[in-house]
């Protein structure tokens, strides 16, 4: 039985909650916040008249990144006895006065909804930190008038975006290492679309939709990036929906992320008019556009209609390959050294 749900919300953010341990819980549990992308043990202290506390961290790091919230998404407080069968957890009638509440924090930029579902299970949901003054499209829309003004000034910094912000991978991963190694003081800025997504060290981090986001995608002199620049709620097709917008005294690197074994832009039978025009316009936000070898360049330039510099260097996400230790790369995904191996990797094709 829970009885309370505390927060710390500090600089290392925890989450602690007491109760009783009933039946066969009282001999010992394990207790833990599940959700269906990550999850948070909690360290539980038992007292020999069965109340307890347990202690969760809300920072963890995942595939061997650093630390940083759970990804979005709703989490169930779930209780397992020592043979492994899940027991029932449930919060006391007090508790149900005390919710829905919700508690920000700050410093890791997320917010928790704490609330209760089908048979008073604790149930906490974690949502991206928004001002007032950021949700909903009008809100949304002030923002790109505010910071797409050709009096906006430009800071000498680097935005970097990877997959409109769902991971910090790819070409500019690569480019960001680079810069961190060149330039150590230049000032390196990620858009993300949470504060789950981890970031290079030394990297500071935007979350999508925030003033800050804005503001450092529209005033950063260098933007480099593998995708559109969309607005939140945006994908590509939303006509005159104030995505990016390249400003006097910004560079756009283009990276693009794959090699084309596929149709894409205006080479696909399902480009209409409307898809075309906002193709046109994200087109016109790139300075330069990064091929890596001769296919994909004849590729860009017919399927974005495009005229500006290419620079047909290949691809800084795949340097390592080559500038890294090969033998150490082949030992450790059981590449012989007299075997030959092909990765296919397809994304989507015409029909599906």
């Amino acid at each position: 039985i829970i009885t309370a749900v505390h927060f710390d919300t500090g600089a290392d953010p925890q989450f602690r909650v007491q109760g009783v341990a009933l039946g066969e819980a009282s001999e010992g549990f394990t207790l833990v916040l599940l959700g269906a992308r990550a999850q948070r043990p909690i360290n539980v202290t038992l007292a020999s008249d069965g109340t307890f506390e347990g202690v969760g961290e809300w920072l963890a790091g995942q595939w061997g990144q650093p630390p940083s919230p759970p990804p979005l998404g709703q989490y169930t407080l779930r209780a397992s006895c020592e043979d492994g069968r899940w027991i029932r957890v449930a919060a006391t009638v007090g508790m149900v006065a005390e919710v829905p509440r919700v508690v920000d924090f700050d410093e890791q930029a997320f917010r928790c909804m704490v609330g209760l579902g089908g048979g008073r299970r604790v149930v906490l949901a974690v949502q991206a930190l928004l001002r007032p003054e950021e949700i909903g499209p009008f809100k949304q829309m002030q923002l790109a008038r505010r910071y797409q003004g050709s009096d906006t000034p430009i800071e000498d910094q680097f935005y970097f975006e990877a997959f409109g912000g769902a991971a910090a991978t790819c070409n500019p991963l690569a480019l960001d290492r680079e810069v961190a190694r060149r330039l150590p003081q230049a000032r390196r800025i990620w858009g993300v679309t949470n504060a789950s997504v981890a970031v290079p060290e030394g990297a500071i981090k935007v979350v999508r939709g925030t003033e800050a986001w804005w503001k450092a995608r529209q005033t950063s002199k260098y933007v480099i990036v593998n995708e559109w620049l969309t607005r939140p709620g945006m994908g590509k097709t939303t006509l005159g929906s104030r995505n990016y917008q390249r400003l006097p005294g910004q560079f756009v690197l283009q990276t693009w992320h794959g090699s084309m074994f596929k149709r894409i832009g205006l080479d696909r039978h399902t480009t209409d008019l409307v898809l075309r025009r906002e193709l046109l316009a994200e087109r016109a936000n790139w300075s330069v556009l990064l091929s890596q070898n001769l296919h994909s360049s004849e590729i860009f330039r017919g399927a974005y209609d495009y005229h500006n510099p290419i620079w047909e260097e290949g691809y800084p996400r795949n340097d390592s390959l080559f500038t890294g230790d090969r033998a150490a790369m082949r030992r450790s995904l059981g590449i012989g050294d007299d075997e030959i191996a092909v990765l296919y990797a397809p994304t989507w094709r015409e029909n599906r």
